[in-house]
């Protein structure tokens, strides 16, 4: 299966990294859980019991440390949307933290 990248991720398999409007290739599975986490764009048909899918994907959709991994490269003005997301929604320390210790570090950056 072959699907455009939407966002800059690192393939855990072979460790090569794609960027946004590149296309990735691999199998149904592993496009799926990028495809949840935001990194690429694909059709999957809806499987019975499984309702609506989400037409834009978050990056918080996945645990702590695939939201982690999702947000390390986005820039303040994105990481500010997702903090604020996170907060109003599930609320996760492990991610409001995480969040905002790269927030200061990029502050602390510019000063």
């Amino acid at each position: 299966m072959k699907v455009k990248v939407l966002r800059l991720f690192e393939d855990k398999k072979t460790e090569k990294v794609y960027h946004k409007k590149d296309f990735y290739e691999g199998d149904e599975e592993y496009i799926k859980g990028l495809h949840r986490l935001g990194f690429v764009e694909a059709d999957f048909e809806e499987e019975e019991g499984q309702g609506h899918q989400d037409e834009n994907p978050s990056v918080l959709n996945g645990s702590v440390d695939e939201v982690k991994e999702a947000v390390k490269d986005l820039e303040p003005n994105e990481l500010k949307k997702v903090l604020a997301e996170e907060t109003a929604g599930k609320n996760r320390k492990g991610v409001v933290e995480y969040i905002k210790a790269i927030l200061d570090s990029i502050q602390g950056e510019g000063a």
